[in-house]
């Protein structure tokens, strides 16, 4: 009834898979998986390194707005289920010659973890986060009143609110919405701090290269040596601190939980 068995053609594949809320620095972790020799979808001229496969992103960003009311572990949509494993169909061909490794970051995954588990069940996740405060300063398409931000942001009745506060409830939401879903995952999972990645930019990639099973190289740790900017740490501490105590404010409890400390 519906063609080609999509579902099938996917179990067996094991990709690496970078989940995290939008400028949590995944940008670096990306094109380090890249330099490894993992297949992530990267172009040069976007230094986002996002996956490039527009159809496959496209589709990320509609399943997530479609079902961002539901829990983090509900059942997933059959078709919309179909229509994401039809995407990575498509993102594989695409992709051409993926081994050893393959991959894929695009930060709006980190709303649909179960579509991807129940595509790929020997998947491997790598879970990254940064200080909250610090997203607060910035913006992304999960806090901009448009298109999935606008549904992001009625879903937390937080539409009305000055963008400091749209961004840091984002963060919060996407966050606590991980920690839920990984709660009952059944597949490795390594988690990293932005702020462990830029102090220790080698030694962290050399951690998560043992734990992968990925030889670290020369031009993986060359460029972890000079395109790594250790001066995005704590970036909120620039900011004007009423605004800072304000986001404090609405999410002490997941920066407190992540041992970000507010005192």
């Amino acid at each position: 009834m519906f063609g080609k068995d999509y579902a099938s053609i996917l179990r067996d594949e094991q990709p690496i898979v970078i989940m995290s809320r939008g400028h949590s620095g995944t940008r670096v972790l990306s094109w380090s998986l890249d330099k490894l020799g993992v297949k992530m979808g990267t172009l040069s001229e976007n230094p986002a390194a996002d996956t490039q496969f527009l159809k496959l992103t496209g589709s990320i960003k509609k399943i997530a707005g479609r079902h961002l009311h539901e829990p983090a572990r509900s059942e997933p949509s059959k078709s919309d289920l179909r229509l994401f494993q039809k995407r990575m169909v498509q993102y594989l061909e695409w992709l051409g010659d993926r081994k050893p490794y393959w991959g894929w970051k695009f930060p709006e995954t980190y709303l649909i973890g179960n579509y991807v588990e129940a595509t790929f069940p020997k998947a491997r996740y790598i879970h990254m986060i940064r200080d909250g405060r610090d997203i607060a300063f910035k913006t992304h398409s999960t806090d901009r009143p448009r298109k999935l931000g606008k549904i992001v942001l009625n879903h937390l009745n937080a539409l009305d609110k000055p963008q400091h506060l749209r961004s840091a409830l984002s963060w919060q939401f996407q966050v606590n919405r991980w920690d839920e879903f990984e709660a009952g995952l059944d597949a490795p999972v390594y988690t990293l701090t932005f702020e462990e990645l830029l102090q220790k930019p080698v030694e962290t990639i050399e951690k998560l290269c043992a734990s992968l099973d990925i030889p670290m190289n020369d031009e993986c740790r060359s460029y972890l040596e000079t395109g790594v900017n250790a001066k995005k740490l704590g970036q909120y501490k620039g900011e004007d601190p009423e605004k800072v105590r304000e986001v404090e404010e609405q999410i002490r409890e997941t920066l407190n939980n992540w041992g970000y400390q507010v005192d």
